[in-house]
């Protein structure tokens, strides 16, 4: 469904490349080949493409960011607690400032904590927890672990 089929080769590696008219126009982006079609391609047009960019900036831009309230850096954690606690990831993301009146400064967390999972989510990065904010709407709970002291502790935010 709204694919262009094309004999323009594709070879395997090179999907998600331009497909241009012969005037230089960009008219849809490589996607995948039928290997055993005799070279036959399909390619995304380039309003589906747009448009999807465009339907997805809006519902960012009419939805504000999630909040949770804090600034962290990547950490390792000692590989005997992460045993001890039966971690599966021995990462984290250190908890370096919570701001004021935030939702994680709602839920108790603090600076020092190290923040282990979101939900089912392991948190092994900052970007690891900016990916699962993503995800979260505002105004939902979402259980948060954490090491405060090598204790595990668990928490639930309420994303702002």
């Amino acid at each position: 469904k709204d694919l262009i089929q094309t004999d323009t080769p594709i070879n395997p590696g090179n999907s998600g490349g331009p497909l241009v008219d012969a005037r230089g126009r960009v008219v849809g982006i490589t996607t995948a080949i039928l290997p055993y079609a005799q070279g036959l391609g399909f390619v995304v047009p380039t309003e589906t493409v747009l448009g999807a960019i465009a339907r997805d900036q809006e519902r960012r831009a009419s939805a504000p960011p999630p909040r949770f309230g804090v600034s962290g850096m990547p950490t390792t954690i000692d590989a005997a607690l992460a045993k001890r606690l039966d971690l599966k990831e021995a990462r984290g993301v250190l908890v370096v400032d919570v701001q004021t009146a935030s939702p994680a400064e709602r839920a108790s967390i603090r600076a020092l904590d190290v923040l282990i999972k979101m939900g089912e989510a392991p948190l092994t990065s900052v970007e690891a927890l900016k990916q699962r904010l993503d995800i979260v709407s505002a105004g939902q709970s979402v259980e948060v672990a954490f090491l405060r002291g090598g204790t595990l502790r668990k928490t639930h935010v309420v994303v702002g």
